[in-house]
C-alpha cells in the first residue's frame, strides 16, 4: 500500500513538473514550490499553488530585494535576498526539498525555529537515507537540492525525466518480484513433489510463470 501511494505521489510529481516547465518557458521561477502548494482536483488534476512570490526572469531588475520563501524548503541561493541569483535551477532545487519530504515525511531543512531552518539552507548537507527508499530517488533529491546550482539536474525537464525513468522501472520491478516468488514456489514444489502426475503439471505451471515474468522483466 505505501509503495502505491508513493508511486501516486510521484505522478503528481511529475505533473508538477511539467507545470514549472511551462512556466519556466515563460521566464517565471515559482520560488516557493512544496507540498501544501501542490492540490490535486476532483478529478485527478494537479495545481500548483501560490505564485504570490513569483518572479519573471526578464523583468529581474524590477523585483524588490528582500529573503522570501519557506524557510523549510530554501535553496541557497534565496537567502542572499538578490533577486538576480535567483534561476530557473531554484526551483529544481525546491523540487528536490519537496521530494525529500515525500520520502521522508519531514522536511528539508528541519529545525524548531526559523533560524535553525535558513542554516541548514545554507549549507544544506546531502541526506542519508534510510535503506527502504529506492536508491535513485534518493540521489535524485539529493542532486537537486545540491549547495551549488551547477551541480543540479539542469533543468526541472531532467528532474522529471528521472522520475519518469523510476516509473517505469516501476513495473519491471513489480514484475521482477512476482517472478522471484513463483521461483520460489517452484523450488517448494520440487522439494516435495512425489512422482506423481498431479506434481509435475504444478512444477510445469510453477516453471512457466517464473520463466514468462523474467521474459517480460528483460523484454
Amino acid at each position: 500500500a505505501r509503495d502505491d501511494v508513493l508511486r501516486r505521489v510521484l505522478e503528481t510529481i511529475k505533473h508538477v513538473c511539467q507545470a514549472l516547465e511551462y512556466a519556466h518557458a515563460m521566464e517565471v521561477v515559482h520560488r516557493d514550490v512544496k507540498p501544501e502548494n501542490i492540490m490535486m482536483g476532483s478529478f485527478g488534476e494537479v495545481y500548483l499553488l501560490d505564485w504570490g512570490i513569483a518572479v519573471r526572469l526578464d523583468r529581474i531588475a524590477e523585483t524588490p530585494k528582500g529573503v522570501v520563501g519557506t524557510p523549510s524548503y530554501m535553496a541557497p541561493e534565496m537567502l542572499s535576498g538578490y533577486p538576480q541569483d535567483i534561476t530557473r535551477l531554484t526551483d529544481v532545487f525546491l523540487l528536490g526539498a519537496t521530494l525529500h519530504e515525500i520520502l521522508t515525511g519531514k522536511p528539508r531543512h528541519e529545525s524548531r525555529g526559523t533560524l535553525g531552518a535558513l542554516s541548514q539552507a545554507s549549507r544544506c548537507l546531502p541526506h542519508e537515507y534510510p535503506a527502504d527508499v529506492p536508491p535513485d530517488l534518493a540521489a535524485l533529491a539529493n542532486d537537486a537540492c545540491a549547495v551549488k546550482p551547477k551541480d543540479r539536474p539542469q533543468s526541472v525537464a531532467e528532474f522529471r525525466i528521472r522520475i519518469e525513468g523510476h516509473l517505469e522501472r516501476w513495473e519491471a520491478n513489480r514484475i521482477a518480484i512476482l517472478a522471484h516468488r513463483k521461483l520460489e514456489d517452484l523450488k517448494s514444489t520440487i522439494d516435495v513433489a512425489t512422482t506423481s502426475i498431479d506434481s509435475a503439471s504444478r512444477i510445469r505451471q510453477a516453471f512457466s510463470e517464473a520463466r514468462i515474468g523474467y521474459e517480460q522483466v528483460l523484454y
